[in-house]
Formats: C-alpha cells, structure tokens, sequence
C-alpha cells in the first residue's frame, strides 16, 4: 500500500456490510462515498440483474473495472464498497492494493444469508440456495479477498463497532 494511498476499498462477500459501512466510515472521516454496484446501475440507468440479464457479466465486469480505476486515480479522498466480485479481477485488486488501505469484510456465508434474505437484487445468487452459493464464492474468491491489507469480522458485530474500528485503523494508513 502506498503511504499516500488517498482511499479505502471494502471487498467482502454479499452481504458482509460493505455498503452499510462503507457510508458510514466515509461520513466518520468525511470522506467521499461510492457504493460501485449503484453507481454502476445510475450510470447504466438499469438495475445490475438488468445488466446481466441484458447484456451478461462481461459487460457488467468491464464497466466495474474502470468505474473502479477512475475511482482510485481520482485525488478525491473516497470509501469504495465494491461488489463482492470486483477485487477477483487482477487488473482491480493489483490497483487497490496500491493506491488503498483494502480492507476484507469477513462474513460467514450463514451470516450473509441472513442479512440477504430481504435482497432479491443479486443476480448471481438469484434462483439458488443463497448459503451454498455464498460458501461456493467465498471458496472461489477467499485467496483474492485475503491479499487485503486489513481483516475485519463482522459476524455479530455492530457496524458502530466496524465502523469505529476501521477508523482508527485506516485513517492513518490512508491520508
């Protein structure tokens, strides 16, 4: 991580509260704030299982990953909540590792299935067994999510608790 990284970037599986702390952690640090999944949909003007149903996965990756660049080459200092599968690319993780303090926001995949249960926006856990989907990601994504700078649990813990803790962990590592 470069000393003079300028954001923080939050990767985790669905679920694990990247949005949920990712807006509340750039509030704390007055920051700005870019959820990548929503901001994506604004610029695409559909809703992401839109994208993928319309125009597949490809499109949906090529548009995350250079949403995600301009992001970090930007100097405004910005919490980036990606989509659990945005830091799998190499090209995204190799940049933010770099120009971030990457922080993994661990969730058990039962503990992301209960806070997924009220979603049905999440075009690859659409129409399937979430928990079994959720622990087939994490098996295929963990060694990407683990080149992160930062671990956090979050199962059972408040977002207050996160968020307070990523604070004092990242705001030195970043500014």
């Amino acid at each position: 991580m470069d000393k003079n990284a300028k954001h923080i970037v939050l990767t985790g599986l669905s679920g694990a509260g990247k949005s949920t702390v990712g807006s509340r952690l750039a509030e704390r640090l007055e920051f700005d704030f870019c959820d990548l999944d929503l901001a994506i949909s604004e610029r695409a003007e559909m809703s992401i299982p839109e994208i993928f149903a319309q125009h597949g996965e490809s499109l949906f990756r090529s548009m995350e990953r250079e949403l995600m660049l301009t992001l970090l080459a930007s100097d405004k200092l910005t919490v980036i909540a990606t989509g659990a599968g945005a830091l799998v690319d190499v090209t995204n993780r190799s940049r933010a590792l770099k120009a971030a303090c990457v922080v993994w926001l661990q969730v058990s995949p039962e503990q992301a299935a209960q806070r997924l249960m009220e979603h049905d926006d999440r075009p690859l856990l659409a129409h399937t067994d979430v928990k079994g989907r959720l622990e087939e990601m994490l098996t295929s994504r963990r060694s990407a999510y683990a080149e992160s700078h930062i671990v956090v649990d979050t199962d059972n813990k408040s977002w207050d608790d996160v968020v307070g803790y990523l604070a004092s962990k990242c705001q030195g590592a970043s500014v």
